[in-house]
């Protein structure tokens, strides 16, 4: 009896190659997650003049390799009075109720980016 294995030299390329797939597949899905976070942001935020709203942006710290990092801010001097709030104003939060609301969204385009890198 004769056991003949075909195909491994493909399975053992696509081994090698797998993080940088699920990186590529994650990067698409992390910049979706980035856009959506913030025009989910500038939707909600307080706006009186519009300096706030309009000071809502994304920065990417790593797209390199397999490291993947991006944050969201608001650069507008009283961006923190507004989500914390002070002693003389109520907090208005804009940011981390729309991370949590993205939170799961994210977390599901993760796995499918990882699901679709391994087909």
């Amino acid at each position: 009896m004769t056991l003949t294995l075909s195909g491994f030299e493909e399975f053992e390329k696509k081994l090698t190659t797998i993080h940088e797939r699920v990186a590529e597949k994650a990067l698409v899905k992390m910049d979706g997650s980035a856009d959506r976070a913030t025009r989910r942001m500038k939707q909600v935020v307080p706006v009186d003049t519009g300096e706030l709203r309009d000071s809502i942006k994304v920065r990417w710290l790593s797209r390199e390799g397999t490291k993947l990092e991006f944050e969201i801010y608001a650069d507008a001097p009283y961006a923190p009075d507004v989500e914390f709030g002070t002693v003389h104003m109520t907090a208005r939060p804009y940011m981390n109720p729309t991370i949590e609301e993205e939170r799961p969204k994210f977390q599901r385009d993760i796995n499918d980016a990882v699901n679709e890198a391994l087909r």
